[in-house]
């Protein structure tokens, strides 16, 4: 009863953190595409009151803008977790929050769309400093057998976050509106400032964190930094195999992901309305009721062994890429927001069962330098994503294929949804259900380092 205790106060203040955050970020995010369009110079008029607008003219300056934050995230996230497995994890949270805020903070003086880059790879910084550390920590504090539920409520924080945000966004759109009118950039600066408040209190919540790596001082090196390289090589046999998997698996649908994410918003914008009221109360509808799934099948997982997850993992994997080929069809309402519930519940248990099954494959001590990689490799995908499926969107506009059943921009979730399925079939065949503890795949593990977290 104590240890459960623990780890649900441990998983809620967390969860917190990930939730304040998220609203910052979602409510600048739903604001993102009329600031970019308002500083090319393609948006005069405030965008309630427009309906539908054409989207394609902006899709490559969108896609760059994904593009920047992942550089950045992908590069330090790649090193982000061996420096936390070597200077301590609350460290590395702290200062990625403490960016968050600056960041949220100076959009009220872009000027530009270079400046608008440079400032979105900036968030990219932040964000490899504060995520991948923040999942390893969670991991830590949490016994094995209440990890998938900690990591769902860690999930569904995200989730709830991805509700909130872009009402507080429109919220703030609306008030700006009715203080600032005539003023068009002014109204659309205003919901970037949830950033920098929700990010300064998370930095605040994070304070009280603890830390699970006490005591460890270690020298600035390359070791240090790119700890995933010694991981690989003191790995053989199923371990090295399965860590490869997750590794492949991350790539491919960061590419899959970095596609579907850089042209879902102008691509519904364009199709089924522009109205950002309706978009942020479907957006928000549909995270509801996929949190509503999310706790429940991960209660289920934990009663899993490894081989049982891994199976889950695959099926909800190919179900929820699938919801983008329906996301791609939908013409109305109501379609899109089925789509959208079920890609919300599949993120709802993917993303937990993933970082479970990686927890596995190392101990405490080399355990943020596999969750940084795993991370760095899905942002590299979504680097090249969003250009690939930016530049495809543009060349495509006008593409008509079967006799025009199936248009260019339809094409593009599909060609996602595919590389989703491929990414499901390499953990099928490659990844192995084991732990680093029963096949002692690595040259020295420490059983006692697995109770560092429960100690913490």
């Amino acid at each position: 009863m104590a240890d459960e205790r623990r780890w649900r106060r441990y998983a809620l203040q967390m969860a917190l953190i990930s939730f304040l955050v998220t609203v910052g970020f979602s409510a600048a995010n739903i604001i993102l595409p009329y600031f970019l369009m308002a500083l090319l110079g393609k948006l005069h008029k405030l965008p309630d009151v427009i309906g539908r607008v054409n989207t394609t003219g902006i899709a490559l300056e969108f896609g760059s803008l994904v593009s920047a934050f992942m550089a950045t995230r992908a590069f330090l996230a790649f090193i982000s977790g061996g420096l936390s497995d070597a200077f301590g994890r609350k460290r590395m949270i702290l200062a990625g929050l403490a960016l968050y805020t600056i960041a949220g903070a100076l959009y009220a003086f872009i000027n530009s769309f270079a400046e608008l880059l440079a400032l979105r790879a900036l968030q990219g910084v932040a964000s490899a400093l504060v995520w991948p550390v923040a999942e390893t920590l969670l991991v830590e504090l949490v016994p094995p057998m209440y990890r998938t539920r900690a990591l769902s409520i860690y999930v569904m924080s995200m989730q709830l976050g991805q509700i909130v945000g872009p009402v507080f966004g429109v919220g703030a759109y609306l008030i700006a509106r009715r203080l600032y009118d005539g003023n068009l950039m002014l109204v659309l600066r205003t919901p970037f400032l949830i950033l920098a408040l929700m990010s300064l209190a998370g930095l605040l919540v994070a304070v009280g964190l603890p830390e699970t790596l006490r005591g460890r001082r270690a020298r600035l090196s390359l070791s240090t930094a790119f700890g995933f390289i010694s991981i690989l090589r003191e790995a053989a046999g199923e371990v090295r195999q399965s860590i490869l998997a997750l590794v492949a698996n991350s790539g491919i649908n960061g590419l899959a992901m970095g596609i579907f994410v850089s042209i879902v918003l102008i691509y519904v914008m364009s199709t089924v309305t522009a109205n950002m009221v309706v978009l942020g109360t479907v957006f928000a509808a549909a995270s509801i009721v996929g949190m509503l799934f999310a706790y429940p099948l991960a209660r289920k997982a934990d009663k899993l062994k490894l081989a049982g997850k891994k199976a889950m993992v695959v099926i909800v994997a190919v179900l929820a890429r699938t919801t983008w080929m329906l996301i791609a069809f939908a013409r109305d309402i109501l379609t899109l927001f089925i789509a959208m519930t079920l890609a919300n519940v599949g993120f709802g248990v993917l993303l937990p069962l993933i970082r479970v099954l990686q927890a596995e494959l190392v101990p405490p001590e080399k355990r943020g330098a596999l969750f940084g990689a795993q991370q760095a490799f899905f942002n590299l995908g979504m680097i090249i994503g969003p250009l690939f499926g930016a530049a495809l969107y543009k060349a495509w506009a006008n593409l008509k294929l079967l006799g025009g059943l199936l248009t260019g921009h339809e094409l593009i979730f599909i060609i996602a949804a595919v590389l989703g399925y491929i990414g499901a079939a390499i953990i099928a065949v490659w990844y192995k259900p084991v732990s680093v503890y029963e096949a002692r795949g690595l040259k020295k593990v420490s059983v006692e380092a697995g109770r560092v977290g429960e100690r913490a």
